[in-house]
């Protein structure tokens, strides 16, 4: 297992959770668009809450590059918090004063989200980087969250 993030700060985080957990800590510092890592060595590359930078072709590239034949990118794009406590309201109101629940993100009362049409451009964009990508939606009894399986095509 190796962590990737360019961020100093994120590193520091990851460090000291590993540490506390008594997990290795095999972190590296760098872009994932130059990935100081060889050829088809991992078979699964994993990315929670990434910006835009998940979806770039030189990102999409060098993780396919890393990835072996069989191997798979899985990416958590978004979360919801679908709760009825206190903490869930205040958090869905914060994120609905910010913006951040509105147009293709906003969730209705059955907690559906959002209109499938959303991931159109981020599967034109898996598939022209090699990769099958699945798309589905994982509800628990407090949140929910979408995941892309994206599998590197063996055609």
């Amino acid at each position: 297992m190796i962590g990737v993030d360019l961020s100093p700060y994120m590193g520091r985080q990851a460090r000291r959770r590993l540490h506390k957990k008594k997990l290795p800590t095999n972190l590296i510092r760098a872009k994932v668009q130059d990935l100081p890592l060889d050829t088809a060595v991992f078979h699964t590359a994993l990315a929670t809450f990434p910006t835009d930078y998940i979806v770039d072709s030189a990102s999409l590239a060098a993780i396919y590059r890393v990835l072996r034949a069989d191997g798979r990118l899985v990416v958590v794009p978004e979360g919801h918090l679908i709760g009825r406590g206190l903490l869930h309201r205040l958090i869905d109101w914060l994120f609905r004063i910010t913006g951040q629940r509105s147009g293709a993100f906003s969730v209705d009362e059955a907690h559906n989200w959002p209109d499938p049409d959303l991931w159109t451009p981020f599967r034109q964009r898996f598939a022209a980087a090699g990769f099958q990508v699945s798309i589905k939606q994982i509800q628990f009894e407090r949140s929910a969250v979408t995941v892309f399986i994206a599998e590197k095509s063996t055609t």
